[in-house]
């Protein structure tokens, strides 16, 4: 990650990289006499629904972060919710690498998709899907691999800098996200991306993930290309 602090850019255009805060699936599903099936399936459509407008967008990389839903359906109410919910997610995986998204997934061995056979560099979208993941120990776990190397007289501690710090968390290979968009009317990261998202543009939707739709994506990139990014500049 480069310094962009000083530059102005005025977006006219979607933002190429997009992460989603995906909140707000037990509030809905309290508010709701529905089953636990039927919520999984409204949630899952979300995540179908926010890559498909991803694609019509041109995004070019989309990181979903389902930590919250995910400890929603594990947790589940009854013997085998945890199970359905890890079938049905996989199940969508394998759907949306059917549609050319090239998967990468951030926690639990058990929902292990291979998506290799897809090439990164002619898929409709690279796609980043956060089941389990801490920004304050990414950050943390960069900066013990950077101490090590130092201690091992690999580099003198004052070569530890910005670029340094990034080439050492989760996924160094993509670029830090332009928009981080949150749903369920939370204004907050939640320790999602803390790093990344240094010059992010930020929308809130006051709707919950179940309820997402094209509608609230395209609301989203519109408001980001009216915007002028300054990152960190006047």
């Amino acid at each position: 990650m480069r310094s962009a602090i000083g530059r102005r850019h005025s977006t006219g255009s979607a933002p190429s990289h997009v992460a989603l805060i995906a909140e707000g699936v037990e509030r809905w599903a309290t508010k709701r006499d529905i089953s636990y099936g039927q919520v999984l399936t409204r949630s899952l459509d979300a995540l179908h629904c926010a890559v498909s407008a991803a694609i019509q967008f041109n995004i070019h990389y989309l990181t979903i972060d389902f930590r919250s839903a995910t400890r929603y359906f594990v947790k589940g109410t009854k013997v085998g919710d945890a199970k359905l919910f890890r079938r049905m997610l996989k199940e969508c995986f394998h759907d949306l690498i059917d549609r050319g998204a090239s998967l990468r997934v951030k926690g639990s061995s058990e929902i292990y998709v291979d998506s290799r056979g897809i090439d990164p560099d002619n898929c409709n979208i690279k796609l980043i899907v956060c089941l389990e993941y801490d920004a304050r120990e990414e950050i943390s776990e960069a900066v013990r691999r950077l101490a090590q190397e130092v201690v091992s007289g690999y580099m003198p501690a004052d070569a530890i800098d910005v670029n340094s710090i990034s080439a050492k968390i989760y996924g160094s290979d993509l670029p830090d996200p332009d928009l981080i968009i949150g749903t369920s009317r939370d204004q907050r990261l939640a320790n999602f991306l803390l790093w990344q998202a240094a010059y992010a543009e930020f929308y809130f939707l006051p709707i919950d993930w179940p309820e997402f739709d094209r509608a609230a994506f395209e609301m989203a990139i519109e408001d980001y290309a009216r915007r002028h990014r300054r990152f960190g500049g006047r």
